[in-house]
This record gives structure tokens, C-alpha cells and sequence, in this order.
């Protein structure tokens, strides 16, 4: 759950980054679908530098300092869950975060909105209604501003303004 990359299916190697789905991925893995343009991901707008501590199968919560093995088959799954901010990107248990219903990350300080936790493999259809209001905003999952593509309309009206 936590321990591969789904693109090459091996250990999670550091950046790691998430898509919009909560999907984990070792950077490394998205750049090289990039340069072979294999459609999964357009550009890296598509995904968010993942802060978590993950070290030898066990994941750590910054804000309560929990450690979680996940090899062991008593960990609960309120445990296991952890989610991350965007745009900045800071991961921690879902619990501990979702009670503080805080409007700045408590590790960052950077300012968020609750729309903009996103569960790590969560919930696909609320993380499908998220990404349908940044794509009517023309933002990425990033939050970053989609760039319009030109249309034919658009360079002739540029000629225009010139003359």
C-alpha cells in the first residue's frame, strides 16, 4: 500500500510523489513515463512531491510521532490511513489531521483547503469530484493554472491588435 511505486511495482525510492488519486509513485518512475510519453501523466503538474516518512516498512506520523509498522497484521486501519496537504505536499495520519481542522498545514504553515487533503489510495469517487472542480477552475492537482491551448480564433485576433 504504502511501500511501492505502482509504475515499476518496486520499493519506494525518495522524491516521492502522488497523483490526484493518492496514488504513491517514486519520482524517478513519473519522469521516465514522461520522456517515453506513455499517457499515464502529461506533465509533473500532474502529481505533488510527497512529504512522508517512510524508512524501513514503517511510516511515522509527524504530528503525533506514532510509528506504524506496516508489516504488522495488527495495525488498525484508522492507523494506516494518511493523507497529505496540497499544494504543500506534507503527509500525516488522516485522523490526527482531519480533528485539528486547521486552515494552515500544522507542519508548514502554508494556508490549504479541506477539499485539498487527499487521502493516500483513498476514497476514488470524492478524489474524482475534487479533480472535476480544479479541471472547471483549469487547475492541476497541483493547484497550479492549466495554460489554455491556443486556437486559430486566438492568433487571428493577436494579428489584429498589431495592424
Amino acid at each position: 500500500m504504502y511501500t511501492k511505486c505502482l509504475i515499476t511495482n518496486k520499493p519506494l525510492e525518495e522524491p516521492i510523489v502522488s497523483d490526484w488519486r493518492g496514488h504513491l509513485y517514486s519520482k524517478e518512475a513519473v519522469i521516465g513515463e514522461l520522456l517515453q510519453k506513455k499517457g499515464r501523466f502529461k506533465s509533473l503538474n500532474d502529481v505533488i512531491d510527497i512529504k512522508i516518512r517512510l524508512e524501513n516498512g514503517k511510516l511515522t506520523c509527524p504530528l503525533s510521532g506514532k510509528v506504524v509498522d506496516l508489516l504488522d497484521d495488527d495495525v488498525t486501519l484508522q492507523e494506516l490511513q494518511f493523507s497529505y496537504i496540497v499544494p504543500c505536499g506534507c503527509a500525516m495520519n488522516t485522523k490526527v489531521l482531519r480533528d485539528l481542522n486547521a486552515v494552515r498545514c500544522p507542519l508548514c504553515h502554508e494556508p490549504f483547503d479541506q477539499q485539498n487533503i487527499i487521502d493516500i489510495n483513498g476514497n476514488e469517487a470524492e478524489l474524482q469530484k475534487r479533480m472535476d472542480t480544479l479541471m472547471e477552475k483549469r487547475l492541476y492537482h497541483n493547484l497550479k493554472e492549466r495554460k489554455r491551448k491556443k486556437t486559430p480564433e486566438d492568433k487571428v485576433s493577436k494579428k489584429r491588435k498589431v495592424l
